[in-house]
């Protein structure tokens, strides 16, 4: 399993239902399960979120740096070009974000992250 997804799903999904993301990531169908529900995927730990619905790229890109955002970050999506590639921080936010409902970007292991809904995009730290 890699390590962003399993930091994911022991940080970011809601208390009751980590151990089942973690138990659907170490296998192939079953990551194929998660990854197809994240545009609508309803099991995120508010908590740790910080919701940003219009803010703009730079102030995205702001917001994370100030978190500590390293120069690469890993992608899960549903969006086959990208998902499972670790790729630079600039063109997480400029080819990635903003594209991909049901997107993912791990920039810290279970400390930060970008995720963006449906309809909805948060900042995780």
């Amino acid at each position: 399993m890699n390590e962003h997804e399993e930091a994911f799903a022991r940080r970011f999904v809601a208390p009751d239902r980590r151990s089942r993301y973690v138990t659907l990531l170490s296998s192939k169908r079953g990551r194929q399960k998660v990854v197809a529900n994240l545009p609508h995927f309803g099991d995120l730990d508010f908590r740790f979120a910080i919701e940003v619905t219009n803010e703009t790229r730079s102030e995205i890109r702001k917001l994370l740096l100030e978190k500590g955002a390293p120069k690469t970050c890993y992608v899960m999506s549903g969006d086959t070009e990208w998902d499972g590639m670790e790729i630079s921080f600039e063109d997480a936010l400029n080819e990635v974000a903003f594209h991909s409902e049901g997107t993912l970007m791990s920039f810290i292991p279970g400390k930060l992250a970008y995720f963006e809904l449906e309809g909805l995009e948060s900042a995780s730290s």
